[in-house]
């Protein structure tokens, strides 16, 4: 029989206390890579917060992506208390491994070019010797981004270190994961390794790198996220 989930969530609507996707949207840690069962706390790619409570039954599994650690959890069963940089599972079996992301370098927000705005770190070295103006804003370790853009709208993906891909995608809610999620890995659109490019959605922008050994399909989600 399956537990019920009320402390986890009616207590926490009883007591004033955030939901699972109310809390994450304020102080987001990880985010939900896949899941199997029916926990009602959380879906596959909600964000998660430090203190939200998942309950698994023996046969459930989740796996979190944690965004600050680079660490990556295989959760069987159990309860799950999410931290800050791992979680805490009572009655259940984690799995942890390192995974290749930003870590503890805090993503910027997207900038407006229409504003004047310029990326304000300096870029990581110069991938194959080609020079580049400006700074970059973020790195990817897979070739195929999970990019969150929040709704529909035209993506482009414009390579900037040197001549060549300039892909402009309008891209509708049916294209989209969990209502905000276009993944790349699915619709088999690779970037190119140690390139420079900028991605923008309506007035925002975004400055990233493509690591040199990024990998290809669809890796660990904390190194191929790019969140507008």
């Amino acid at each position: 029989m399956r537990k019920s989930v009320m402390p986890a969530v009616a207590l926490a609507v009883l007591c004033g206390l955030p939901s699972a996707r109310a809390a994450a949207a304020a102080n987001e840690a990880a985010i939900v890579e896949d899941l199997q069962g029916p926990p009602t706390e959380v879906a596959t790619l909600d964000y998660l917060a430090p203190g939200v409570v998942i309950h698994l039954d023996a046969q459930d599994v989740i796996v979190i992506d944690y965004l600050r650690s680079c660490t990556r959890e295989t959760i069987h069963g159990g309860t799950v208390r999410v931290g800050a940089l791992q979680s805490e599972v009572t009655d259940g079996r984690v799995e942890r491994q390192k995974v290749s992301c930003e870590g503890a370098r805090k993503q910027p927000p997207a900038t407006s070019e229409s504003e004047g705005a310029q990326p304000s770190l300096a870029a990581p070295p110069r991938p194959r010797g080609q020079p580049h103006e400006g700074g970059v804003e973020w790195t990817l370790y897979g070739r195929n981004p999970l990019i969150d853009l929040g709704g529909p709208g035209r993506l482009v993906l414009e390579r900037i270190d040197q001549q060549g891909e300039n892909i402009q995608l309008d891209i509708t809610a049916g294209e989209l994961l969990h209502g905000r999620f276009y993944d790349c890995a699915k619709k088999d659109l690779s970037l190119k390794r140690g390139g420079i490019y900028r991605a923008t959605f309506g007035r925002r922008t975004i400055v990233f790198l493509v690591d040199p050994l990024a990998k290809s399909g669809a890796t660990a989600l904390a190194g191929r996220l790019l969140r507008f």
